[in-house]
């Protein structure tokens, strides 16, 4: 008895294939895009340290007496100040134009 391939087999296998290769291909995209994803979080989150320290430094500089207070008392002192109605006026200047100037970047 002869063996004959059968063609809608042979046909099933080949997109089997194809559609494994596929899957493979799809499964590395998925890794390269969280990959991706991860690079630019740990950016931000790098940014952000950096940009923290930076402020910690700068405050530590204009007022040296900070760094023998705990963190508490550094944050009662904080608050103290921040809520004083002349620096949330100067705050919101502040932010008014930093923004104007980002605005007006932007635009060209």
């Amino acid at each position: 008895m002869d063996y004959k391939p059968n063609p809608e087999l042979e046909r099933l296998k080949a997109e089997k294939e194809k559609n494994e290769k596929e899957i493979e291909q799809l499964d590395h995209k998925i890794t390269r895009l969280e990959n991706r994803q991860k690079y630019y979080e740990d950016g931000e989150r790098k940014r952000r340290t950096h940009r923290l320290c930076t402020i910690a430094g700068t405050l530590e500089s204009i007022a040296p007496e900070i760094k023998e207070l705990d963190i508490t008392e550094v944050m009662e002192l904080l608050e103290y100040i921040f809520h004083r109605d002349d620096i949330q006026q100067v705050l919101h200047r502040m932010k008014k134009t930093h923004d104007f100037r980002n605005h007006r970047a932007k635009e060209g």
